[in-house]
């Protein structure tokens, strides 16, 4: 799988956190990346849900590699629900 590189974007109109499932309203600021391999993802989270991803994989060194389950995680956190 590739990913382009992340940005910070104020969300124009109301989206779901593809970590938590929470809504990110209009408004607020959520960080957006491309991934794909067989098919085309947008993926878009809380900074904070994302930050706890790359800290678990900074902390078990796996090189800033990480996966998460698709709304499987509470948000901010890393740990399955």
């Amino acid at each position: 799988m590739h990913c382009t590189e992340s940005k910070t974007v104020t969300a124009r109109k109301a989206h779901q956190c593809t970590s938590c499932g929470e809504g990110i309203a209009a408004g607020e600021s959520y960080e957006m990346w491309i991934s794909f391999d067989d098919s085309v993802v947008t993926i878009k989270m809380h900074p904070e849900c994302r930050t706890a991803h790359q800290d678990k994989a900074d902390a078990t060194g796996d090189g800033g590699a990480w996966e998460y389950s698709h709304h499987g995680h509470e948000r901010g956190l890393s740990e399955e629900k």
